[in-house]
């Protein structure tokens, strides 16, 4: 019943930790615009996990409604971890990603990749402002120097229109 209320774009605007099938979640997650926020279980198989991650990257493109997305408590591969940076490359209105739990290697050869996914990512999102990383990746001088300032624009982003909307004279 809760599944069918989501299709019709009714029912909660928050979900967490549902013991759902993630596969036909993702199918009421593509255009909905109801539910704000969603934090999900996956699979602790490593394999059944990145499948459902996959599934969810790919109704991620089409849902109109997230604001806040928690993705923790999986072990994400690197296929994962890069679906999920390009789906929410044009996400219009997210902005709060917690991918402080993903469950992986803390090697350098790991990190890097993932940091340059979540960059090329803010390159094009405009809605992103927080992004909830363990320390080893907030730490990591790529993120520092690069997804920071982004995520910063975005903060601002909001204040500057609003700014220009009072002066006489457009910016």
């Amino acid at each position: 019943a809760l599944i069918e209320a989501l299709g019709r774009n009714q029912g909660p605007t928050k979900l967490e930790r549902c013991y759902f099938d993630n596969s036909v979640l993702a199918n009421v997650l593509t255009g909905n615009s109801r539910l704000k926020s969603l934090r999900l279980r996956f699979c602790n198989s490593r394999d059944v996990g990145n499948q459902e991650v996959l599934v969810i990257a790919g109704a991620l493109r089409e849902n109109k409604g997230l604001v806040d997305l928690d993705l923790g408590w999986c072990r994400m591969s690197d296929e994962s971890w890069g679906a999920i940076c390009d789906s929410l490359k044009t996400h219009s209105i997210l902005e709060v990603l917690d991918l402080r739990y993903v469950l992986t290697e803390m090697t350098s050869a790991v990190i890097t990749p993932r940091v340059q996914s979540l960059l090329e990512m803010m390159k094009v999102n405009k809605s992103i402002r927080t992004i909830h990383l363990l320390d080893r990746y907030a730490e990591h001088e790529l993120y520092r120097e690069s997804v920071i300032p982004f995520l910063k624009s975005n903060r601002l982003q909001q204040r500057v229109r609003a700014i220009q909307k009072t002066r006489p004279i457009a910016y």
